[in-house]
């Protein structure tokens, strides 16, 4: 620049010079805005053991999470695809789960005064199949089990047998079972399903009972042995009949 006009700068505006060499001394030493250009301290890092720590902590809390929405979900569909089911003579239930296998659901109310169990088991058959439905005192499985029977006879009238599973071949006779039933069972078939109605009390007044079902053909009103494979030998579960 030419020295008579920087003279003339600054003779005439002498502020303006002086903010423009300070500036400009600022941006030469690198001190200009010291609070915006000033360096970020660095963020401290974590240890590698405790960041990993956290992150499978973090995963492990969306696993349960996701289990219990999962389990969540389950009952709520178990809830929904049998408390749809209606029954004659206004009958109704408390509770009921739609069984895993079979086509079958189990209603139910159960009476703490007396520690029973007013139930409908219901599990869709063809007219020359039969149903059963029962409880295994002694241990899981069907070995053991007492169990109702519904079938139709040769004119298609409907009858309930009460029998005790002693072993993988039973002999289907009808036999007193080693619980209590108030009230005896009937059954009826219709709309392509099987239902059986009874009162229990339930084995060591407890709630927790393992419950089994099964489904088979039949032959000329004869009972003949139900399928050794699949769904039929899936048939069992462990029921609380206070919470469901």
């Amino acid at each position: 620049q030419h020295p008579s006009f920087h003279l003339a700068v600054h003779y005439k505006y002498p502020s303006l010079y002086l903010h423009a060499s300070t500036t400009r001394r600022a941006c030469n030493s690198g001190q200009l805005d010291r609070g915006r250009n000033q360096a970020t301290p660095a963020r401290a890092r974590l240890p590698v053991g405790r960041a990993l720590y956290y992150h499978t902590m973090v995963q492990l809390l969306v696993t349960v999470a996701t289990a219990v929405l999962l389990l969540v979900a389950g009952a709520t569909a178990q809830r929904q695809g049998c408390e749809n089911a209606t029954f004659p003579a206004g009958r109704s239930f408390e509770r009921c789960n739609t069984l895993p296998v079979l086509g079958a659901s189990l209603h139910w109310t159960y009476h703490a005064a007396n520690g029973t169990a007013e139930l409908a088991f219901r599990a869709t058959s063809g007219s020359a199949g039969w149903v059963a439905w029962g409880i295994n005192p002694s241990g899981a499985g069907m070995p053991g089990s007492n169990v109702f029977v519904a079938s139709q006879g040769g004119r298609g009238a409907v009858s309930v047998l009460t029998t005790i599973l002693r072993s993988t071949a039973p002999a289907l006779d009808n036999t007193t079972l080693q619980f209590d039933v108030p009230v005896p069972p009937t059954a009826e078939y219709a709309a392509g399903a099987y239902t059986i109605y009874t009162t229990v009390a339930l084995p060591g007044n407890s709630t927790q009972q393992n419950t089994v079902w099964q489904a088979g053909p039949l032959s000329g009103g004869d009972i003949l042995p139900h399928p050794t494979s699949g769904p039929n030998l899936q048939s069992l579960m462990r029921l609380d009949f206070l919470s469901g």
